[in-house]
């Protein structure tokens, strides 16, 4: 396995996903940095829910800058009913770690510099200890996705717990969809791992031997936060 020289560390999953989704869009947000308007009302909710996991069955003082008060009844009431099901009850009782930060250097070998100084980095939501190793991503409908999500955010992860831990030779990943009540599972050997490991780092060389950036014209550019910089279709309008 060859590695090349680090131009846009540190990476991301969130990163690297932009890059093959739209490498003009990587351009933007990623090397120009262009500033773009987020409206916050879009992170509330999930990080009241991930908030609610993440410290549980402590009670969660949660306070709502946005959402008005129909809304967040909402919201409580999606996680009393999320909590309650009894796969949930059964991760929740077997809490190991949650929000695990993990790191990886230019090797793709584990590190404790900071983010910043590092190859690749993420957070993991939640992993639990049963028979086995589980790791587990909440999601929310915040980011609009339906399941099944795309599963390498899952191996990315799994990579790093194998790494993490040289004697363990299985493992379980999952997609928590907590409006949904639905889960998607998967499970992973050590052999997986070192693949998944492979494949991360053969994107992230795609991307660092990149000089061009283009643009791929799709219909997600109509909801594409550089719209107007890109100008994908090649006319003089500006959306609305």
């Amino acid at each position: 396995m060859e590695y090349l020289i680090l131009n846009y560390s540190p990476y991301s999953f969130t990163k690297i996903k932009t890059y093959f989704e739209c490498p003009k869009s990587f351009y933007y947000k990623y090397i120009e940095k262009l500033k773009v308007k987020v409206d916050p009302r879009f992170f509330e909710k999930g990080r009241f829910y991930h908030s609610v996991l993440e410290y549980y069955p402590e009670k969660i003082n949660f306070k709502f800058k946005f959402a008005d008060e129909k809304t967040q009844d909402i919201y409580k009431e999606n996680i009393k009913k999320f909590i309650k099901h009894p796969h949930v009850q059964n991760l929740l009782e077997n809490k190991f770690v949650t929000e695990l930060e993990f790191k990886f250097d230019e090797e793709m070998n584990l590190t404790n510099k900071t983010k910043w100084k590092s190859h690749l980095y993420g957070y993991i939501d939640f992993i639990g200890k049963d028979e086995v190793i589980y790791i587990v991503d909440w999601k929310s409908k915040n980011h609009g996705e339906k399941y099944p999500t795309d599963k390498e955010q899952l191996e990315m992860y799994a990579g790093w717990v194998f790494k993490a831990r040289p004697n363990l030779q299985k493992i379980k990943c999952e997609f928590a969809y907590i409006e949904n009540i639905t889960f998607d599972t998967f499970e992973y050997t050590r052999e997986d791992g070192e693949k998944f490991i492979e494949n991360i780092n053969n994107k992230i060389n795609t991307i660092q031997e990149d000089s061009e950036f283009k643009k791929n014209v799709s219909s997600k550019c109509n909801s594409c936060d550089y719209f107007n910089n890109c100008k994908p279709f090649n006319i003089n309008i500006k959306r609305n």
